[in-house]
């Protein structure tokens, strides 16, 4: 126990030492689902405006501009470009939020049910120390009662280059609070995510939804500092444009206006 104490307190002093430029990073992904395992490697670029994440296998990229708000899901195999705003997805977020307000105890009980855990279960805490990528960190897991859901490997001397304020209104790096949202327990693993340090470089996330269960499990292996080149950032030119997240929110604030509509066509 001491050792863990003095390796945690050696960490966080060098949150002194910051690196706070522009990142390359280079990461192997996996998804398991049922008997099916899917890899990849993602490369991402980070600097004061853009993140960029670009996966060659899948020939899908994401670009994320935090001067607009807006996120882009590029498509090349069908040269194809997603848009997705803030604003869109507050929207969203505040749909799922009344949805879950004004439920009544048993609909909350289901939705809990659906992910297999309620608000109160949520938990977060540190579990130890590890070296990824070359970078010191602090492992964290947060639970659900006796569930793991998700696991952290973060470096605290690691620092994205976008200003603090721009990542506090962000909802693009972190799709997956809107699924949460439909748990009820959105504002409580929000505020459990937000003890993690750092710049996590080795996660797993877990999502169940009745006897499926999907795991994601992300890993740096390759950290690159230095300047990145404009141009890194340009959308391709020539793809068919569609404000998707537009959409989403039109449909779902159709189906809060009439929640019966798919009954009434069956």
């Amino acid at each position: 126990m001491k050792r863990y104490l003095l390796a945690t307190l050696a960490i966080a002093s060098m949150a002194g030492q910051l690196i706070a430029g522009d990142l390359k990073i280079t990461f192997k992904n996996e998804v398991k689902f049922m008997l099916m395992t899917q890899k990849s490697e993602e490369t991402c670029y980070y600097s004061t405006r853009y993140i960029l994440k670009i996966n060659q296998k899948e020939k899908t990229d994401r670009l994320i501009d935090y001067r607009d708000f807006i996120s882009y899901q590029i498509n090349h195999a069908k040269k194809t470009i997603h848009i997705y705003t803030l604003d869109d997805q507050m929207k969203m977020k505040e749909i799922m939020k009344s949805k879950v307000d004004t439920a009544s105890p048993e609909e909350k009980k289901k939705m809990a049910a659906t992910f297999g855990f309620g608000e109160n279960d949520l938990k977060a805490e540190q579990i130890g120390t590890e070296t990824v990528a070359g970078m010191a960190c602090v492992k964290w897991e947060i639970t659900a009662g006796k569930k793991k859901i998700f696991t952290a490997s973060s470096a605290p001397a690691l620092e994205m280059p976008i200003p603090k304020a721009d990542l506090e209104k962000d909802m693009f790096g972190d799709p997956m609070m809107l699924i949460f949202g439909m748990s009820g327990a959105s504002s409580k693993i929000e505020a459990e995510f937000a003890k993690i340090k750092g710049f996590p470089l080795k996660t797993e996330l877990k999502i169940t939804s009745g006897l499926i269960t999907v795991t994601f499990r992300q890993e740096a292996t390759k950290i690159e500092e230095g300047p990145i080149p404009a141009s890194i950032f340009d959308l391709p030119k020539g793809y068919k444009i569609k404000d998707a997240g537009k959409e989403m929110l039109e449909k779902m604030m159709k189906n809060m206006n009439d929640p019966d509509k798919e009954t009434k066509k069956k």
